[in-house]
């Protein structure tokens, strides 16, 4: 598993670092917007079935998984989505995970994960309902 201090020197977004951390540290993010005062519940504000972690948000929603199922070539479907949070990061960060077009895979990677957190905090705080695969053009683009 990767360290703090190793996960500080990669080249993402802040807001994937703190995920990290906070999960490592057993802050599942529905608990944390429960503890913060954001919500009374840790349900999933899309799904609406299942507790709502960090790797639900980014990677295990049936919706978001359509995304990556499209972004993601198929021989590397079952590491993609079988990995706890940390070693799911790790892996996109360090592999070329993408179709053979993907020239880096890694920049993808945190975009798509950036836009799919942003997209998911307007579903939670401003009512939005835009479907994940709806970001395709804007990764590529």
């Amino acid at each position: 598993m990767m360290e703090r201090s190793a996960l500080n020197q990669l080249t993402i977004p802040s807001a994937l670092i703190k995920i990290i951390h906070e999960e490592r540290c057993g802050a599942r993010y529905g608990n944390a917007k429960v503890k913060r005062g954001f919500s009374d519940c840790d349900i999933c504000p899309r799904c609406k079935c299942n507790c709502e972690s960090s790797l639900h948000a980014l990677r295990d929603y049936r919706m978001v998984r359509c995304l990556w199922s499209r972004l993601v070539d198929r021989k590397h479907w079952s590491s993609f989505f079988n990995l706890n949070l940390s070693e799911w990061i790790e892996l996109n960060l360090s592999k070329s995970l993408g179709s053979e077009n993907e020239h880096n895979w890694s920049d993808t990677f945190a975009i798509s994960c950036w836009l799919l957190w942003k997209q998911r905090n307007n579903i939670e705080f401003n009512n939005s309902m835009e479907k994940p695969i709806a970001l395709v053009t804007r990764i590529y683009s």
